[in-house]
């Protein structure tokens, strides 16, 4: 995989244990030999798996475009061929557990996580009445904390909305601790 790098001609390329990404910047007036040069680069990944006998899931292979509003409405519609399938881009992709917009305002990723932890801390204050305040705390360091705070520094300027919905998550959290230290022991 260290040798993976060396291969392209045009992109960059990272790669964390078995996900590798191919980037590559572009102005939006020539996108179209910007994606040549993809599919190119792309071309040469395919062929390195192949000599290196690793298998390329083209299904999990997705394409997107990053850039403002206004950038955005310039691009012509695109395809970029791979593996005798076409990549269109999507409007958002997965990466390491954060959830990448093509505009950057991370919504998706904000409305995926607050889903995702109203329904943990539903189940969780279901029943507190069960857990010590140390059994409480743990669980909801270990269970809801810690997907809030994950990688926060990335997506922390974004708009007022999204904060609102993050704290409201905060809130509901500290009301399930609230009852383990004041309700229950009264």
């Amino acid at each position: 995989m260290n040798d993976l790098p060396s291969v392209v001609k045009f992109s960059r390329v990272e790669s964390y244990v078995d996900d590798t990404k191919v980037y590559l910047s572009c102005s939006s007036e020539n996108i179209n030999s910007y994606l040549a040069k993809v599919s190119e680069d792309l071309r040469l990944i395919a062929s390195w798996c192949c000599t290196n006998k690793l298998l390329f899931n083209p299904d999990k292979t997705k394409l997107i475009l990053f850039g403002t509003k206004h950038l955005s409405s310039k691009v012509p519609d695109i395809r970029v061929p791979f593996l005798e399938q076409q990549l269109i881009p999507v409007s958002s992709v997965k990466d390491l557990g954060i959830m990448l917009d093509s505009k950057l305002t991370f919504n998706v990723h904000v409305n995926t996580l607050t889903s995702s932890l109203i329904s943990i801390l539903c189940q969780i204050s279901r029943n507190r009445h069960l857990f010590s305040k140390s059994v409480l705390t743990t669980i909801l360091n270990c269970l809801v904390f810690c997907k809030l705070f994950y990688c926060s520094t990335v997506w922390s300027g974004m708009l007022g909305h999204n904060i609102n919905k993050l704290q409201l998550v905060q809130n509901f959290a500290a009301r399930v601790c609230i009852y383990i230290y004041i309700y229950r022991y009264i």
